[in-house]
């Protein structure tokens, strides 16, 4: 475990020091994340001892020891006693170990995916606002160069003043526009930050990507989401609570032994320096109905509650399950039209309004229009990545269910 830590501590520095011009993607950004986490490594080392309880329970408890001089330093007593529980009742509470250690494995694979879900959710808030930068900045170019040309027109009479005026207002809201969006990434990405434990540069580049990396699934290394695998474990657990609850109500054995060494003859009753006993004592709950007898029936009865809270727990991720599986779909059908078709429209459409403008025969609103279309289905294309990716991370295997 020591050893995998240092080599992910290598992996993250050598990240660091040799990538200044590459995006930090997704994959790197998990890797950094995961490798100083020690919550998964405590859940990790929890996990284990759970499973080690499997066997470790069958173990009688430690006995226990008395020594005691009696009469005036005339005996010496040495007894040894050993509790059991009633035979065969760990083989009966063995299912209710089984569920606690499902009960671990499911919290350290929680564990992972509640980790991953934060710092997916904040690697996108940072990459949507780069990329949206990026949108800007290239809007904001195009829009100058468009005054300049505008501002050639008016020179040249072919343009009126409001035209320009309007070509002028439009480049100043877009620096607006970019201005609010760099703050707003230096806001996002200041938690990202704080997550990976390092001090990322204010120019550090996100790389958003088409959909969730295999690498990032394998990492995650679960099917379902954190709420499902709690709930699917404790309805186990409450399962073999119930089960379980009559075992309370067997006896426990305690085995004795005792010797006593006598250091006056006359104190001994039969006149023997070492004497010997033994003794098998059994614990019956001879109250069973009045005590142990409620506590079972409040026990198996809490565990129905418990059962019943557990599979609306489960429904209801289910039916999220399913919800995001369809919010897949529709965002990657969404995606696939706008590359394929939409986007190559919009550029056409700003290409042949732009040379119609040229000539007069259309006018600059429709120009500003025309633009404007292709940004929006810039814009699309982002919210699109972002929810593909947070989808797919809800869905997981149901996305690719018929």
């Amino acid at each position: 475990m020591r050893a995998r830590f240092l080599l992910n501590l290598i992996f993250i520095f050598s990240i660091l020091e040799t990538r200044s011009s590459f995006a930090l993607s997704l994959e790197e950004a998990m890797q950094m994340a995961f490798a100083q986490a020690p919550h998964l490594e405590a859940s990790e080392k929890l996990n284990q001892i759970s499973k080690s309880d499997l066997w470790r329970h069958f173990i009688p408890n430690s006995p226990s020891f008395q020594y005691s001089r009696i009469d005036s330093d005339s005996t010496d007593s040495f007894a040894l006693t050993q509790n059991l529980g009633f035979p065969g009742k760990t083989f009966f509470e063995h299912p209710l170990y089984q569920a606690n250690s499902r009960q671990a494995q499911a919290e350290l694979e929680a564990n992972r995916y509640d980790l991953s879900q934060t710092i997916l959710q904040s690697y996108l808030d940072c990459a949507l606002a780069d990329e949206n930068n990026r949108l800007l900045e290239k809007n904001v170019e195009n829009a100058e160069m468009l005054t300049k040309t505008m501002t050639s027109r008016y020179e040249s009479g072919a343009s009126s003043m409001p035209e320009l005026i309007s070509s002028e207002l439009q480049v100043r809201q877009l620096r607006s526009d970019l201005s609010l969006s760099q703050d707003k990434k230096k806001n996002s990405c200041q938690k990202l930050s704080a997550l990976l434990g390092k001090e990322l540069p204010l120019d550090e580049k996100y790389a958003l990507p088409d959909d969730l990396p295999q690498e990032v699934l394998d990492r995650i290394g679960v099917a379902e989401s954190a709420d499902e695998l709690r709930a699917k474990a404790d309805l186990q657990k409450a399962q073999a609570v119930y089960k379980t609850a009559w075992v309370n109500g067997l006896p426990d054995l305690s085995f004795n032994y005792s010797r006593n060494h006598y250091r006056i003859e006359m104190a001994s009753p039969n006149g023997d320096t070492w004497t010997h006993s033994y003794g098998i004592s059994i614990a019956t709950p001879l109250f069973y109905f009045f005590h142990e007898n409620a506590e079972n029936r409040k026990t198996k009865n809490q565990a129905i509650i418990d059962q019943y809270q557990a599979q609306l727990r489960l429904i209801t991720g289910k039916a999220s399950h399913q919800d995001a599986a369809l919010e897949y779909k529709r965002s990657k059908k969404r995606l696939t039209e706008l590359r394929n078709k939409d986007l190559a429209m919009a550029e056409a459409l700003v290409e042949s309004t732009l040379s119609a403008y040229k000539t007069a025969k259309l006018g600059f609103a429709e120009l500003v229009m025309a633009q404007k279309t292709l940004s929006d289905l810039k814009t699309q294309d982002l919210q699109l990545r972002v929810s593909v990716i947070s989808s797919h991370l809800r869905c997981l295997q149901d996305c690719y269910e018929k």
